[in-house]
């Protein structure tokens, strides 16, 4: 329900509607309501906007200040949608996100959307909008956006992603190129790893493509890195490169279950005793040898070349091309792009990829 035309007018931002769905108490009973079988099919009309994002914002990260810039993101989309659409999320469609995008440059009526002052949220002053968004805040609002839509969808909130078929916006100063496989071409991937004969290649190869696709070090941190720099029990690894500052990584439950088959099948105990000094990435044989750079490229390359020509002769000619030219860093790409379009806080994926400058970061979250 929208409210009065007096309230529509004056630009009620800290109206009740749009405060108490994100009272924790409130997000847990709307989760519930949402995450019970009966709720589904009715999924799009029992929920206001705001209790969507307020769901969203809290189901979807764990990292308070990911929280944080989920609810500023889709709070400015539900005030957008209420005050100068009178749309609803679920009645978007594409051309509504472009426009969003476009009035996000010069938010109008100035004095109603943007105060320099950060008021707290529940003063009358509070605003949306410190000022119009520079292109790389544009950017981080198009992936947070997309990450909406795409749980709403998962959640039966929308039946269409009004965000699917965008996939670029008129930007300016256009991102630093980097290089990302999508799924499909991850999948020719491990495929073509299982067709090598040799078990401990072919596990260790595995590994090391979840390695670099999941945690996204490179090939010198994985080069120069033993085992003990995984711990099991709390799920991170810690990377000290030479020079600069260690930083700790979350690894997943595919990194562990490949770690657990790779240490298998090269004889090791499945936990990691605190005293082993085992290289991360061991050649195939039974002597413990330490990977080195230069084979990792190889072996890598290799693989990439027999799950292009596993993509071509599946008649996915431009995955095939992708694949051709593919190397560990273009996983390491991947994942931290992936990181950034599944809401990751901009300072988080900063310090996994261990990058001294933010610039660098921010490549991450800028849009094809």
């Amino acid at each position: 329900m929208f409210p009065s035309d007096h309230a529509d007018d004056n630009y009620v931002f800290n109206a009740p509607q749009f405060l108490a769905p994100f009272n924790s108490v409130n997000v847990q009973r709307n989760l519930s309501i949402l995450l019970s079988p009966e709720a589904a099919p009715s999924n799009q009309t029992i929920f206001s906007d705001s209790e969507i994002v307020a769901m969203w914002s809290e189901a979807s990260t764990k990292n308070l200040g990911t929280k944080r810039t989920k609810r500023k993101e889709g709070g400015r989309l539900v005030f957008y949608c209420h005050f100068v659409l009178h749309k609803r999320l679920n009645q978007l469609d594409a051309c509504d996100i472009e426009n969003y995008m476009r009035f996000t440059e010069t938010p109008q009526p100035t004095e109603k959307w943007i105060s320099k002052t950060k008021w707290p949220r529940q003063d009358a002053r509070w605003r949306p909008f410190a000022g119009p968004l520079s292109v790389n805040s544009q950017r981080l609002a198009i992936l947070m956006l997309k990450n909406l839509f795409k749980w709403m969808k998962s959640m039966s909130l929308i039946t269409e992603n009004p965000l699917k078929e965008i996939t670029k916006f008129n930007l300016s100063s256009p991102p630093p190129e980097i290089h990302l496989l999508p799924d499909s071409a991850i999948y020719f991937v491990y495929k073509a790893i299982g067709t090598d004969r040799n078990i401990k290649k072919r596990v260790r190869n595995s590994f090391m493509i979840t390695l670099f696709y999941t945690t996204a070090i490179t090939p010198l941190e994985a080069e120069i890195s033993d085992m003990n720099v995984i711990n099991q029990k709390v799920r991170v690894m810690t990377i000290s490169p030479a020079g600069k500052k260690a930083r700790v990584i979350p690894i997943s439950q595919a990194f562990l279950e490949e770690l657990s088959q790779y240490r298998s099948t090269f004889d090791l105990p499945i936990k990691i005793p605190k005293n082993e000094d085992i290289p991360l990435l061991l050649t195939a044989d039974s002597t413990y040898r330490r990977l080195s750079r230069s084979a990792m490229v190889y072996c890598i390359s290799a693989v990439m070349k027999s799950a292009g020509a596993l993509a071509r002769l599946d008649g996915a000619h431009h995955l095939a091309g992708l694949l051709n030219h593919a190397s560990a860093y273009w996983l390491r790409h991947t994942h931290l792009r992936n990181l950034a379009e599944d809401g990751s806080e901009f300072l988080s994926i900063n310090r996994f990829a261990g990058h001294s400058n933010l610039e660098t970061t921010k490549k991450y979250f800028d849009i094809d």
